[in-house]
């Protein structure tokens, strides 16, 4: 078996306490990582990633997003 990369997956949120937080999780490592981060950092994620489903032709994705900023944005 080979692996050209590591398997890695990036998950961004509000922990049970409604912090932002980050994971980060190394599959092929067997690592996991978890940091407490900033709102604006969660919002900046949130924008990224609308902007790039608008770019990328995924309207329905950006407007997902959109929505959960907008949850965010009055809590």
């Amino acid at each position: 078996m080979r692996s050209l990369c590591p398997a890695e997956v990036h998950q961004w949120g509000l922990n049970a306490y409604g912090q932002p937080y980050r994971l980060d999780d190394y599959i092929d490592e067997d690592s996991r990582s978890e940091n407490i981060i900033s709102r604006s950092e969660l919002v900046g994620e949130l924008q990224r990633l609308i902007s790039r489903c608008q770019s990328e032709g995924y309207p329905y994705w950006a407007a997902a997003y959109q929505n959960a900023l907008l949850w965010l944005n009055n809590h």
